[in-house]
């Protein structure tokens, strides 16, 4: 995996923290790390890159990151898609 912050590559998200994860957006992807190790446990990607990088949200066991008009949810354990992307 390459590293989330490398110089020439895009800026993370402020990253979320909850339940012993990490979870952060770079690009389009979202990350799912382990707070104590840093390991990566998932990656979530909504095929679609931002123009701007947008604060990550955890709430009842779902992470949620915005992107345009666009508001994704992924689920905070096991990385699936809750739903298609919310339009605002």
């Amino acid at each position: 995996m390459k590293p989330l912050v490398a110089p020439g590559r895009r800026a993370v998200s402020a990253p979320a923290v909850a339940g012993g994860g990490v979870y952060v957006s770079r690009e389009s992807d979202v990350y799912a790390l382990d707070a104590v190790t840093g390991q990566q446990r998932w990656r979530f990607s909504t095929g679609r890159v931002w123009d701007e990088e947008s604060a990550t949200a955890v709430a009842d066991g779902s992470v949620y990151v915005g992107s345009g008009s666009s508001l994704y949810a992924v689920n905070a354990h096991s990385r699936d898609g809750l739903s298609s992307p919310a339009t605002m």
